[in-house]
């Protein structure tokens, strides 16, 4: 799993929902950041069977870059893709998420998503607390959710 502070805020959460899951997340990590990550670790052979790419919090995706994460993979590879949650300052979210949804689409064989983005649109009408005065980073109770659709989204992929 490769992934922003949204990832790291989550962690202790993630790994225990997934206890195998190799995690590298970092504040402030973008999709031009994560690219390098992803063709390194494929070339080691660190990829395993799905890989969780959560890096919108951050970077606006441009068509394209999806496009070079999936060409990365090995080709039995699944691709779980997280969409990103943020006050509507934050203006790439949006057009991010709607560019995941738009390849994953495409791409439906190999390409997941982990609907981090309509899981918390929808749990914080009901619960503000589960989001941080910043809103983009999940409470305790936000980053339990947040490991469950990560979670939900691999058993798919897996499927």
């Amino acid at each position: 799993m490769i992934g922003d502070s949204v990832v790291l805020s989550a962690e202790p959460d993630i790994y225990d929902a997934m206890p195998d899951a190799t995690i590298d997340a970092a504040e402030g990590r973008t999709i031009v950041q994560a690219l390098p990550m992803v063709k390194s670790w494929s070339s080691q052979g660190k990829i395993g069977k799905v890989l969780v790419l959560s890096v919108t919090a951050n970077s606006t995706l441009m068509p394209g870059q999806l496009e070079e994460v999936l060409r990365a993979l090995p080709a039995d590879t699944k691709l779980v893709l997280a969409t990103g949650y943020g006050p509507r300052t934050l203006t790439w979210i949006d057009s991010s998420n709607n560019l995941i949804r738009e390849f994953a689409q495409k791409n439906s064989s190999r390409v997941y998503i982990a609907d981090w983005n309509g899981a918390i649109t929808q749990a914080v009408r009901s619960d503000p607390s589960l989001m941080t005065s910043d809103g983009v980073h999940p409470e305790v109770k936000g980053q339990m959710l947040y490991a469950r659709i990560l979670t939900e989204a691999v058993a798919r992929a897996q499927s």
